[in-house]
C-alpha cells in the first residue's frame, strides 16, 4: 500500500471531524476552565502597562495579586495541562473511532489517566529537543554583545550579521529535521504503549526513506486549518472592535475588560474547534505510516 497522499488526508480528516463532531467538542470544551479563570482575574486585577507598572512598584494590593495569580495558574500552567490532557483524550478517540473499537469515554479516560505521566514526559523531551536548533542562533547574541564591549567592534558586528543570517538558515533547517523525526513520538507512546525512548526510535523509524513525503503531509493540512483560523479570528476580532467602538457610553476601562472576556473566549473557542482537525490528520498520517513501514 501507498503512503496517504494530501487529498485523502484532507478529505478523510474532514469526514472523521465532521461526523464526530460532538464527540470531539465534548473534549476540547475543557479547555474553557482557562476562560473562568481568565474572567476572575480580570474582575481582581488590572491588565497590561498599568498591572506592569503596579507590579514594578510593588503596589498590587491582595486582589491584585490574586488576579495576578489566577491568570497566571488559569491561562497558563493549568490550560497547557488541560490542552494536553485534550490532546490525549482526542488522539484516543480518534483511534478508536478508526479501528472501530468499543472503547467507550470511561475507558479512554482511564486509559488518559494510566499514560499521563509518560505523555507529559515525552511532550518534554520532544520540547527540549525541538529547542536544539536555537542553540545554533545563540553564537549570535555573542558577538552583538562584543560589538558594545569589545574594540573591534566592526569584526564583532560582522560576525553577528553573517552569523544571524547563516545560523537562522541553519536552525530553521534543523527544526524541520528533529520536528519531523519526532512528531509522531507522542502517538506511538500513547497508540502503542512504547516508552520514551522506545517512542522516539519509532517515530525516526517511520519517517527513515521517506522524510520529504512525510513533511509535506504533516504542513499543508497544518497550513490550510491554520489559515482558515486565522482569517476567521481577523474577521472576528474586526466585527468585535466595530461593535465596542460604536457602543454609547463604553468607557476605557470597561471596554477593555469586555475585549479581552471575548478575545480570550475567541482564541480559546478557535483552540477548541480545531484542535480535533489538527490531531485527525496527524493520527491518519501516523497510521499510514505504521501501517506502510
Amino acid at each position: 500500500m501507498k503512503l496517504i497522499s494530501i487529498s485523502q488526508l484532507l478529505d478523510q480528516t474532514w469526514e472523521l471531524y465532521t461526523q464526530h463532531f460532538p464527540r470531539f467538542m465534548r473534549i476540547t470544551c475543557w479547555l474553557f476552565i482557562g476562560s473562568i479563570f481568565h474572567l476572575a482575574s480580570l474582575f481582581l486585577a488590572p491588565e497590561g502597562r498599568e498591572l506592569t507598572f503596579l507590579a514594578t512598584q510593588g503596589l498590587l494590593n491582595a486582589p491584585q495579586i490574586i488576579g495576578l495569580i489566577l491568570s497566571v495558574v488559569g491561562m497558563g500552567g493549568l490550560f497547557a495541562l488541560i490542552r494536553l490532557w485534550a490532546q490525549m483524550e482526542g488522539m484516543q478517540t480518534t483511534d478508536a473511532l478508526q479501528k472501530k473499537t468499543s472503547a467507550t469515554p470511561k475507558d479512554i479516560h482511564k486509559r488518559t489517566w494510566k499514560f499521563a505521566f509518560p505523555f507529559l514526559g515525552i511532550s518534554i523531551v520532544r520540547g527540549l529537543i525541538f529547542i536544539i536548533p536555537l542553540a545554533v542562533i545563540a553564537p549570535m547574541y555573542i558577538f552583538t554583545i562584543l560589538t558594545f564591549t569589545a574594540e573591534n567592534y566592526i569584526l564583532w558586528d560582522t560576525l553577528e550579521q553573517l552569523w544571524g543570517f547563516f545560523g537562522s538558515i541553519a536552525g530553521l533547517i534543523l527544526l524541520v529535521l528533529l520536528g519531523t523525526w519526532f512528531w509522531f513520538s507522542s502517538f506511538v507512546l500513547l497508540i502503542e504503549g512504547k516508552t520514551i525512548g522506545a517512542s522516539l526510535r519509532q517515530a525516526r523509524a517511520f519517517v527513515r526513506g521517506r522524510f520529504f513525503a512525510t513533511l509535506g503531509r504533516l504542513l499543508v493540512p497544518k497550513m490550510l486549518f491554520s489559515f482558515v483560523v486565522i482569517v476567521l479570528q481577523i474577521i472576528l476580532y474586526v466585527l468585535l472592535a466595530v461593535l465596542l467602538t460604536n457602543l454609547p457610553g463604553l468607557g476605557n476601562s470597561l471596554y477593555n475588560v469586555i475585549a479581552s472576556i471575548i478575545g480570550n473566549l475567541v482564541f480559546i473557542g478557535s483552540l477548541a474547534l480545531t484542535i480535533p482537525l489538527f490531531i485527525s490528520a496527524d493520527y491518519l498520517l501516523y497510521d499510514s505510516l505504521r501501517k506502510n513501514p
